[in-house]
């Protein structure tokens, strides 16, 4: 028995496309993750190489050991004579693990940077997640694992993330306050753990001021009750207003970015 042409039920269009994204999805997800698993080759190299690789290296590590013997931040009018660039968090977190694991100070600070740089792709990718459109988990998932890896491809991270440095850690603090700032729309809680993670990104590197701008202009925008002086007591500021208590009146803000109805 045979089985004519005009029998064989040929694919729609939209399965057609469907099949063709999905496969053109895969191929950039193992793309990434092979780029992922190119950038722990080389970290691990460069963690276990006893040389330096850059200059700056010897820079934040000198400052590091007058850091931990209270000799810092003090005159540059003689010699030898150390310029300190940058607040102490970084490098009393690499003292700090190069004594609690017994390691070489050079290599606990590149590994520090390493372990920074794969947080900073997790927290990409939670971010990406929560800003993803809609409440299916699927899309969800996979926008914030592409966004994740993308990091690990992106030329100047690469080659900065296995340096004794404070670049990293830095932004792995800042992205750390950017998820709790996008969680404080709906928890207004965390706002306060946000702000405690944009200082600690102050005091790693004095430069990262963008991350907690940019958040609390929006937030000021968005929740105005997150601003400092509101009162906690919605009733209260009802029932003290001049023109006596006014009726509760929903709005909705909608945005590419965040979608939030508040009072």
């Amino acid at each position: 028995m045979t089985t004519s042409p005009t029998s064989l039920a040929l694919p729609t269009p939209a399965a057609a496309l469907r099949f063709l994204a999905l496969a053109s999805l895969a191929v950039c997800l193992t793309m990434l993750a092979w780029r992922f698993g190119l950038f722990l080759v080389a970290a691990g190299r460069a963690v276990a190489y006893p040389g330096g690789i850059d200059y700056s290296e010897g820079v934040i590590w000198q400052q590091m050991r007058m850091i931990c013997q209270g000799r810092a931040y003090g005159p540059i009018d003689g010699f030898p004579a150390v310029v300190f660039e940058y607040p102490p968090l970084y490098h009393l977190i690499v003292a700090a693990a190069a004594r609690l694991a017994g390691a070489d100070e050079l290599a606990t600070g590149r590994a520090v940077s390493v372990v920074a740089t794969i947080v900073m792709g997790g927290l990409t990718g939670l971010a990406t997640g929560m800003l993803t459109p809609g409440s299916r988990f699927g899309p969800k998932l996979t926008c914030g694992l592409a966004a994740g890896l993308i990091v690990f491809s992106i030329w100047p991270i690469a080659a900065w993330s296995h340096l004794m440095r404070v670049d990293m850690v830095a932004h792995a603090f800042s992205l750390g306050g950017l998820c709790l700032a996008f969680a404080a729309v709906t928890r207004p809680r965390l706002i306060h753990w946000a702000a405690l993670c944009f200082v600690a990104a102050l005091y790693t590197k004095q430069t990262a001021v963008a991350a907690p701008a940019a958040v609390f202009s929006v937030l000021l925008v968005l929740r105005p009750r997150l601003r400092p002086g509101w009162p906690r007591n919605r009733g209260d500021r009802r029932r003290n207003h001049p023109r006596g208590p006014r009726k509760r009146h929903a709005r909705r803000c909608d945005s590419p970015f965040v979608s939030v109805q508040y009072q």
